[in-house]
């Protein structure tokens, strides 16, 4: 048990310092096929079920459907309410979806950056 404690631990601080890396992300998490959060940057989100009633079931049959890259846009994040682009990957172990890897990243982020790679003295 000590060891999968251990285990959860390093895969949240993983998850912390990449992001806290990039700058860019609101989250990025793991999550399994029913949408339960596992590591998450916000660690407040840790635990909670993004999508309730019978979403689970839509977004299994079809953004966790296949190994590719979803975009889902801009939308309010479930988890801290912030505008973000939301994107999700689906994780495999041959043809079963054990979990996804999902992460939002901010949208004003996305909007902002090309602007101040044009004017760099407007940050």
């Amino acid at each position: 048990m000590k060891f999968l404690s251990n285990r959860k631990l390093a895969t949240q601080q993983y998850t912390e310092d990449f992001t806290e890396v990039k700058g860019i992300f609101e989250g990025l998490y793991i999550s399994t096929p029913s949408t339960y959060v596992l590591p998450h940057t916000s660690p407040e989100t840790i635990g909670i079920t993004t999508r309730k009633d019978d979403a689970p079931n839509e977004f299994q049959k079809t953004i966790l459907a296949k190994p590719e890259l979803a975009n889902l846009g801009i939308m309010k994040s479930p988890g801290t309410g912030s505008m973000i682009l939301s994107m999700y990957y689906p994780l495999f172990n041959r043809s079963e979806c054990i979990g996804y890897v999902g992460s939002g990243v901010y949208a004003r982020r996305c909007l902002r950056e090309p602007y101040i790679r044009k004017n760099p003295s407007t940050d």
